[in-house]
């Protein structure tokens, strides 16, 4: 038998879908939001074909799946409900904006991740617009911490995280007000759970920058991030 599906505020007058997000056995299923059906015809026509039927009148579940990470509340769950929020309200207003205005570089990463889980190919230009950005402009620390918790892990990160240290070495964050110290921590904390590979990677991407972008340049972080390897694996 399925599971009790929350009820929308409302009466179901047309069809509903239920969205979940579960891993890829379709545990620990975690109830999102309720939508119209139409909206997602209209939004999202690729991840109908993924919705099955609920034993409630007028209603149907969609599950998203994908591997669930230490921070999937904050990245997924919560894009995800903004954008299928954002897409109601402009199907009630007819406006027919597919994506919400992001307020920032780790807000249009949020929106991505979200268009992504949707395969809506709309997800791939603006990834694009993303990365023009972090060649343009400087990044924030809740910015780092976005595409990081987003893509580390992911088939994905490597381009993320080239893009990343470029953004910080091009534009001397580390070094600067008022987001440098602050990156440089989350920076550190994160590259403690890290095995040997995985902190390779992000070293050797750094130093890549490093001598392309500003061949004299050695801020706080390399230095710090040396005694870090050493304690980590070499202690």
């Amino acid at each position: 038998m399925l599971p009790s599906t929350p009820r929308p505020r409302s009466s179901f007058q047309v069809p509903t879908v239920a969205v979940y997000m579960c891993d890829q056995r379709k545990h620990y299923d975690q109830f999102i939001t309720h939508i119209l059906l139409s909206v997602l015809q209209d939004y999202a026509p690729y991840v109908c074909d993924l919705i099955e039927p609920d034993i409630l009148p007028n209603q149907s579940r969609l599950y998203i799946r994908l591997p669930l990470h230490a921070h999937v509340e904050y990245v997924e769950w919560a894009g995800l409900r903004r954008l299928l929020a954002h897409w109601e309200n402009s199907a009630a207003d007819m406006l027919g904006a597919l994506i919400p205005r992001p307020t920032s570089i780790g807000d249009a990463v949020i929106t991505y991740r979200s268009l992504q889980l949707m395969l809506e190919p709309e997800a791939e230009t603006l990834r694009g617009r993303i990365m023009l950005n972090l060649r343009t402009t400087p990044i924030t620390e809740l910015d780092v911490q976005t595409i990081w918790w987003t893509f580390q892990g992911k088939p994905e990160w490597s381009s993320w995280l080239d893009a990343l240290v470029y953004n910080l070495v091009r534009f001397q964050v580390l070094s600067g007000e008022p987001y440098g110290t602050a990156i440089q921590l989350f920076i550190e904390t994160e590259m403690l759970n890290m095995d040997n590979a995985q902190y390779a990677q992000v070293l050797s991407a750094y130093e890549l920058h490093i001598g392309a972008t500003r061949p004299r340049l050695r801020t706080t972080l390399s230095r710090r991030v040396d005694r870090v390897l050493r304690r980590v694996f070499h202690a």
